[in-house]
């Protein structure tokens, strides 16, 4: 076994104890902290998603551009972008950054965060949705000819250009022993 060593970046230096000053995003902070990480020997780190913050796919995509080893973690949340273009949008960010991306399907957090993205779902229909969601976009990641969900959702000639150079660091998908197709 193992031990990977996992840091995580954001957009502009704030913490429970520094409150955020200037513009939401610092290309000079995100250069430097991606950078620190490598130069620290983290292994990858995590990028989040906030419904308040910048984007975490570009973010990767800058600090991608101004590393060359470290791996990042790419918080993704199904639903907010169709399941073929984010397959899409995954694949050719990972090709963007040499093979160095992991992606985290996260099903939400609190009820107030997901509302302020306009996900009114329950909790248990984030989690279903995610088993969804990664089964489509892993159905263009992987090149089937089409997928149906068992929701009346079919996925046909998912093939597509981008294929993921990684394969294997997919995290936090949930599954649920109740399929709800709404």
């Amino acid at each position: 076994m193992s031990i990977e060593f996992i840091g995580m970046i954001q957009t502009q230096k704030v913490s429970e104890t520094h409150a955020a000053q200037g513009l939401a995003i610092d290309r000079d902070y995100v250069r430097a902290f991606a950078q620190a990480h490598e130069q620290a020997g983290f292994d990858r780190v995590l990028v989040p998603h906030h419904s308040t913050g910048p984007s975490a796919t570009l973010t990767i995509a800058y600090a991608a551009a101004h590393t060359e080893k470290i791996h990042f973690m790419l918080a993704h949340r199904p639903g907010f972008t169709a399941p073929t273009l984010a397959a899409r949008q995954i694949a050719s960010l990972d090709q963007f950054s040499g093979g160095r991306l992991g992606v985290h399907f996260i099903s939400g957090g609190s009820d107030d965060e997901q509302k302020r993205d306009g996900d009114y779902l329950s909790h248990d229909q984030r989690y279903e949705r995610t088993d969804e969601k990664g089964h489509r976009e892993r159905c263009h990641d992987e090149g089937d000819r089409a997928l149906e969900d068992g929701c009346g959702h079919v996925v046909s000639e998912c093939e597509g250009d981008e294929r993921s150079q990684s394969r294997g660091h997919k995290g936090g998908e949930a599954s649920s022993d109740q399929k709800r197709c709404r």
